[in-house]
């Protein structure tokens, strides 16, 4: 993939009256005013040999002390996720149905028993994980699984957009633990707090005979006290800007909000030049993960200022390299002017 090219494309398909446009469209709640789920506690022990072992596991740990025992802090948090694990029997079977087909019923189904999907390590690396489901892939799932769903929509189902796409990348890479962005020191344990992401997450419809509805991200995030919070993503494209799309918008985030989910939109235009910002926004935003969009640097506040400053062509941010700080220009007697400036190239124009 060509990063000129790419970015050419993208800059080419975005209006020039959104350059300027919000990158955080809407949002039914925020990290100050959430909304929380208490978990009900089992009434039993799944697996209680399996359960007395960890807890022994977590007491040895915890008695040497946490400045005696390297990475204690990060080995008791694995160690207590296990020990919920085997508390509530979070299975493999479960894990199977989940990433076959995220849905609400099996979402309350899990937290009615005292459990939600956390990061069962077994899926973690699965192939394929970071690329989001397809829209015709969840209805037939969702089809397989019960639900209503008109033949029409399997056959006309749209491609996941570009956008949606890189959103979910940059969303994943974050949720994995993938992601190179420095991070602020007493901001670590907010991303502890990220259970589970995932996309294509089907909803029942409120209008009874209706095809369900399809989140684009769901995120699980434990909130104070062990509570969760349920966190949809919506990235919307420049038809959510028609008339009466936004009523039907709002419409819709009222109805996720009575079931039990918190909703957010962004630009999906924005999603398309720079994923990452657009993610570290929402995070910022949701959960008050503020050092993600502050780490990124470079974050003009319009889609045209995304201009490489070597040869002015776009830029986008694919990645976490393709927007690169170029120190040569400190050096070129024929730009003194920008010594002291930071600025920004493609990479493949950055000269050794």
């Amino acid at each position: 993939m060509n990063e000129i090219s790419t970015a050419r494309s993208c800059h080419k398909s975005i209006p020039a009256k959104l350059a300027d446009s919000l990158i955080l469209l809407s949002a039914t709640h925020s990290v100050w005013e959430p909304l929380l789920h208490t978990l009900p506690s089992p009434q039993s022990s799944s697996n209680p040999e399996l359960e007395a072992q960890i807890r022994k596991h977590i007491d040895e740990i915890e008695a040497q002390g946490a400045d005696k025992a390297p990475l204690s802090a990060s080995v008791l948090a694995v160690l207590r996720e296990q020990l919920q694990r085997a508390r509530v029997g979070s299975v493999e079977t479960e894990a199977e149905q989940w990433f076959g087909l995220r849905h609400h019923y099996l979402l309350r189904s899990l937290m009615a028993r005292g459990d939600v999907p956390r990061h069962w390590p077994e899926y973690m690396e699965q192939p394929g994980i970071s690329e989001p489901q397809s829209l015709k892939n969840a209805f037939q799932e969702a089809m397989n699984t019960g639900f209503r769903i008109p033949e029409r929509f399997l056959e006309d189902s749209p491609d996941t957009s570009y956008g949606e796409k890189e959103a979910f990348y940059a969303a994943s890479e974050f949720a994995a633990n993938r992601w190179t962005f420095e991070l602020a020191e007493d901001e670590t344990e907010l991303v502890r707090k990220v259970l589970q992401l995932s996309s294509s997450f089907v909803i029942p419809n409120d209008k009874p005979g209706c095809a369900p509805y399809v989140a684009d991200q769901l995120w699980i995030v434990e909130g104070p006290s062990g509570s969760i919070r349920l966190i949809i993503l919506e990235i919307d494209g420049e038809y959510h800007l028609e008339p009466g799309a936004a009523e039907r918008d709002k419409l819709r985030d009222k109805y996720f909000n009575s079931l039990g989910y918190e909703v957010y939109r962004v630009a999906g235009w924005w999603a398309r030049i720079d994923p990452f910002r657009v993610i570290g926004e929402f995070l910022a935003e949701a959960i008050g993960l503020r050092s993600i969009k502050a780490g990124l640097e470079f974050t003009p506040p319009s889609i045209t200022d995304y201009r490489c400053f070597a040869c002015g062509e776009p830029m986008v941010r694919w990645d976490d390299r393709w927007i690169e700080r170029d120190y040569r220009y400190k050096y070129d007697e024929a730009l003194d002017s920008h010594e002291s400036d930071t600025v920004f190239v493609h990479r493949q124009c950055v000269q050794e």
